[in-house]
């Protein structure tokens, strides 16, 4: 350069082969100042950008995006630059956009304007840090270079398009440019100089195809090609069909079949209708060049192939169990990702299939690294760090490094001799087996086997520990607040409610929820009965213990305990350290949940004092061992306590259930209470209808002929005895108290009744007698005196009508009874339904 532009313009067509955080296209070195005019390509797995810097480093690090710019094809890119303007263009694969650089403050403090200045060194392809080289292979880039054309003016957006159009219309001479002889830019080391044709360069690519030089059925190079996220190739026109061909004749001896064709083509017949469809879409063929005696699908013969050098270009139908080589399309270079180095790794994440070596297909690394066919085994070289290199172990003929294998590495930063890594293709959502073939993550660890090999449902353990965790220890909290335990009971069955010795039999399941930040999970499904933990030793688990309303410790005997799971939060970032592709989420954000199924037996302080018509109160009272409400609290998840079982027993009907969480002496519990009402139905049938009609029949013998007195008290006391008995009968099924229950004073009010009926009725027995013999003394007296004339007559009614005492008295008894029965009737009722 032997002037100071204040316009420059960069057209270049570029094929870029290994990406890098910093590799140079343009560096221009003068007036002793590293970089007077620095471009570098910045790609990673993200994205592509351009970094650009001029000027005795007053603009620096401008960033200039490059959407679409990729791997392996070719990318027609031209930058317009304009210093005193700063309006600057840039154009890449036919799009064209504005870009501005950014000048530092101490160059604007200058006001001077921006140049370039002359009579250095520019290099092309490296980073230039002193006059003389100063390369660096980290800085080199690795890439393909056509058309290299260095304008001194700013190229108009029209005149860029021509460029990436390959039309050729720019009108001014480039002062820099790629020629043949290299008499102005000159190859120096490690650099080759050939020839590729404008139509290579120019013509868009589409799609990607590579033959795989291993034989196999044409179903097994359908699972081949889809592994890899690609399909048996298909050519669409006669040009496709040949460059195909001649591109991998080279192979014919290897794939070469008893048949005369060399590989598969994704095409299938149907020899009914004798038609042929694509197998990537099922539609029908656009193109096809079977040969005109092999072109009907017939049975036996539904596949397609393409034939050999002798046959070159035709196509015939062949038996789809014949073996040849596999013939896959790609939309674009497959990516493949590689997991289990550590994190301080040397070696590429992320590989590219592109070209051969030793005549089979090579993985070359994004930036540095290659995998490679060595004719022995696989090996994993780096082209940046010499003596970096790992060896796949225990290789069969055909295998490659698809999949999960055991590798030994060599003068890598993770210090592992042998380390097992997984080479897959499968997308971000996909998990991929042992074998390479994908499968969706949502299907790893579902208890159905989907990879051929098992390995979906392999080391599907749901808790990842980290190093230094301790089970002894609980869970730290997650704010200021105590940790929270989400606590619940379920209550399937009451298997005994035993009145008479106060206690209690039920079946209940006690539910614990709670976050331990510590953890990582992983594997986890929707339903959290999936995410079984299979070792809940490994983890803090809280203790629990029951008291029940007496104080006293509740018999729990264990039927089953599981811990589980529950999805929350979002996925955390990969770790590509990690072989497995498994979504980990974060214990801050899932729970653990821990299910214990037991039997309780416990008792209960019933009160009876209202019985058969009382309702009982009984208590649990739950805490964890040893964990204060400094560090955690029980707390009620969601309804607390809730009952599956039959609320209505022999005797009694669960009528509410409730649950209360709180503190005492700095310890958190949960409290829940049962309320049992009576099912005094069965009472009021068997014990109040048959007691209260005895005393009935006892107050009927009133209606009894006064004279009949043996008739009287012999159905009054068969009625007393029967009633006793009754009360005899009932009290041996209930509890011994030292208070009067409810029922004890309906039988002693009764008996009481019974007993001063029969009292009357002795009464009235009594006095009757003694008027009958007033009576006949009366009637003597009178038949002695009968001589005396009618004089008397009326002296003798009267004493009759005085002495019918008796009669009178047991009428009065006949309301008596019935007025004290009701009552008492109304009385009691009062007191059972609203006392």
């Amino acid at each position: 350069m032997g002037s100071s532009p204040l316009q420059l313009s960069l057209c270049v067509r570029l094929r870029v082969l290994h990406a890098s955080q910093d590799s140079s296209l343009l560096s221009y070195f003068a007036d002793d100042v590293d970089g007077e005019i620095s471009l570098s390509v910045n790609m990673t797995a993200t994205g592509a950008s351009l970094r650009f810097s001029c000027c005795k480093g007053r603009v620096q690090s401008t960033v200039i995006p490059l959407p679409g710019f990729r791997l392996y094809v070719w990318n027609h890119l031209c930058l317009s630059l304009h210093l005193s303007s700063n309006i600057n263009l840039r154009a890449l694969n036919g799009q064209v956009g504005e870009w501005h650089f950014l000048e530092d403050q101490l160059g604007k403090a200058i006001q001077e304007p921006l140049v370039v200045v002359g009579g250095g060194r520019l290099v092309v392809g490296q980073d230039l840090d002193i006059p003389d080289g100063g390369f660096s292979i980290s800085q080199s880039l690795h890439a393909e270079i056509a058309d290299f054309l260095l304008y001194d003016v700013a190229l108009t957006a029209p005149e860029m398009i021509t460029f990436m159009s390959c039309q050729q219309n720019i009108t001014h001479d480039p002062v820099i440019y790629l020629d043949g002889n290299g008499t102005v830019l000159r190859a120096v080391g490690e650099t080759e100089v050939s020839r590729v044709s404008e139509t290579q360069v120019c013509e868009k690519a589409e799609g990607y195809t590579l033959l795989f030089p291993e034989r196999m059925n044409f179903y097994e190079a359908v699972i081949w090609c889809g592994t890899l996220q690609g399909s048996v190739a298909l050519p669409r026109s006669k040009k496709e069909n040949e460059e195909i061909h001649d591109r991998f004749q080279r192979f014919n001896d290897v794939c070469l079949d008893g048949w005369g064709t060399i590989y598969y083509l994704g095409a299938v017949g149907n020899s009914t209708t004798e038609k042929w469809s694509a197998v990537v879409d099922g539609g029908p063929l656009t193109w096809d060049n079977f040969d005109p005696g092999w072109n009907k699908p017939t049975n036996g013969y539904t596949c397609s192939s393409v034939g050999s050098h002798i046959f070159p270009y035709i196509w015939f139908s062949a038996p789809c169990n014949n073996k040849m080589c596999a013939l896959c399309n790609f939309r674009s270079h497959p990516e493949l990702r590689i997991r289990g180095l550590c994190t301080s790794s040397l070696f590429d994440r992320i590989f590219y299939l592109h070209d051969y070596e030793n005549d089979r297909p090579a993985f070359d690394g994004l930036e540095q690294s290659r995998i490679y066919w060595n004719n022995d085994t696989w090996v994993m070289e780096s082209r940046v760090h010499e003596g970096l290199r790992a060896l796949m172990v225990a290789v069969r003929t055909q295998e490659y490094p698809l999949g999960l294998h055991t590798w030994a590495i060599h003068q890598d930063k993770c210090h592992q001799p042998q380390v097992e890594l997984l080479l897959t293709s499968c997308g971000r959502d996909d998990y991929t087996c042992n074998s390479g073939a994908c499968i969706s993550k949502r299907r790893r660890c579902d208890l159905i086997t989907d990879c051929s090999d098992l390995s979906d449902e392999f080391d599907c353990d749901v808790i990842y520990t980290p190093s230094g965790y301790s089970a002894a220890l609980p869970p730290p909290k997650l704010s200021s607040e105590p940790l929270p335990l989400f606590f619940s009971l379920t209550i399937t069955s009451i298997r005994e409610f035993n009145l008479v010795e106060f206690t209690l039999v039920l079946d209940a399941i006690v539910s614990l929820r709670w976050h331990d930040s510590r953890l990582i999970f992983r594997n986890l499904q929707e339903d959290f009965r999936a995410n079984k933990v299979k070792d809940p030793s490994r983890v803090w688990q809280p203790g629990v213990f029951i008291r029940d309303g007496t104080r006293g410790a509740v018999d729990a005997q264990p039927r089953s305990q599981a811990l589980f799971v529950v999805l929350g939060g979002q996925t955390l970032a990969d770790d590509d350290a990690v072989v497995a592709e498994e979504d980990s989420f974060s214990g801050r954000w899932s729970q653990l949940v821990l299910e214990q199924e037991s039997t309780l037996t416990f008792r209960c302080q019933f009160q009876l004092r209202m019985y058969p018509v009382d309702r009982q109160r009984c208590l649990l009272v739950f805490t964890v061992h040893d964990l204060t409400n400094k560090f955690a609290v029980l707390t009620q998840d969601a309804a607390g306590v809730k009952f599956e079982g039959s609320r209505r027993l022999l005797e009694y009907e669960l009528v509410k259930e409730s649950l209360t969480a709180m503190v005492q002496a700095n310890t958190s519990l949960v409290r829940v209470v049962l309320e049992f009402d009576n099912l005094f139905g069965y009472y009021i049938c068997n014990t109040f209808v048959p007691s209260l009609m005895l005393v009935i029949i006892c107050f009927l013998t009133l209606f009894f002929d006064l004279a009949d007195f043996q008739d009287r008290i012999m159905v009054s006391l068969t009625a007393m005895l029967v009633l006793a008995t009754f009360f005899s009968q009932t009290s041996l099924t209930m509890p011994k108290t030292s208070y009067m229950k409810l029922i004890d004073i309906w039988y002693l009010a009764l008996i009481c009744e019974d007993f001063l009926i029969i009292v009357s009725l002795v009464l009235l027995e009594n006095l009757r007698l003694q008027q009958q013999s007033s009576l006949l003394k009366v009637q003597v007296l009178s038949l002695h005196h009968h001589h005396q004339g009618r004089r008397n007559n009326k002296q003798d009614v009267a004493r009759f009508r005085s002495d019918d005492r008796a009669a009178e008295l047991n009428r009065k008894l006949v309301i008596f009874f019935p007025v004290t029965l009701l009552i008492f009737l109304i009385s009691f009722f009062v007191v059972c339904f609203c006392g």
